[in-house]
């Protein structure tokens, strides 16, 4: 039987007003069982939970936006990154949109081109702004599960806040670097953005997934076979993005020019 339990404030929250409700059920003990290799809130198991924050000056006082998050279970041994090396190669895995992700500018570009939500997107086709910007963000878990199992990956870099300057570092060691050579030609409302902010490579690639939601880091010589896995499981825009170089101090170069 799920069991709710709420935590105001705390260190998890940004103001006291916050609210975080937490949704777990029981679980069983049996003591054959060496529960030591994964991570869990042993004997209740936390199923998902809920963060309610007010935002000042966008809700009326009273309102809240509501995010739902999934969480999971990992054996210690299966933890990425894990036997990341120089020779790597990254794939990337487009994005669906925004990723709601960037709106403090998004809001900010939509009033200084004057549109409104309901106003047709001059970057889309037929779609509103609200329509596009608020496409739902891809998750990728179906089509990175099969490389999981067979082992073909061994670190990922999911592109949201920070971009892809302030992702994929997390996911490489300290004395590696990576190095991304190409990127896919932007989409139409990422070439908007750009244009509309007058924001640089470099700070578009801070600000927004620029089309990439998510980088895989895979071995020398089966980036083939990890596309071709990918592209049956619908990725078709899956692409070979860069490689990772021995000497460095876990940084992200890119020797792209966005177009």
């Amino acid at each position: 039987m799920p069991h709710t339990c709420v935590n105001k404030g705390g260190a998890s929250c940004r103001a006291s007003t916050n609210r975080v409700i937490l949704v777990c059920e029981r679980v069983p003990i049996d003591p054959r069982e060496n529960h030591s290799s994964c991570i869990s809130l042993y004997p209740w198991r936390l199923l998902f939970f809920l963060t309610l924050t007010p935002f000042a000056r966008r809700y009326a006082p009273g309102d809240y936006d509501l995010g739902g998050f999934a969480v999971g279970a990992v054996r210690k041994g299966d933890v990425m990154p894990k036997n990341v090396k120089a020779g790597d190669i990254l794939i990337g895995l487009p994005s669906s949109g925004v990723h709601s992700n960037g709106f403090s500018l998004v809001r900010k570009l939509l009033e200084k081109e004057g549109l409104s939500w309901d106003d047709v997107a001059p970057w889309g086709e037929g779609e509103t702004v609200a329509e596009n910007l608020l496409t739902p963000t891809k998750i990728y878990v179906k089509q990175v599960l099969p490389l999981m199992r067979k082992q073909m990956y061994h670190s990922s870099a999911h592109i949201t806040g920070g971009g892809l300057l302030e992702n994929l570092n997390r996911s490489i060691p300290s004395h590696i670097d990576a190095v991304v050579d190409f990127h896919p030609a932007l989409t139409p409302v990422f070439k908007w953005m750009q244009e509309a902010s007058g924001l640089d490579d470099p700070h578009m690639l801070k600000t927004f997934n620029c089309g990439v939601g998510m980088i895989l880091v895979v071995n020398e010589g089966e980036e083939q076979a990890c596309l071709d896995l990918l592209r049956e499981g619908g990725e078709v825009g899956a692409c070979v993005m860069g490689k990772l170089v021995g000497g460095g101090t876990g940084s992200v170069k890119c020797t792209f020019t966005l177009e």
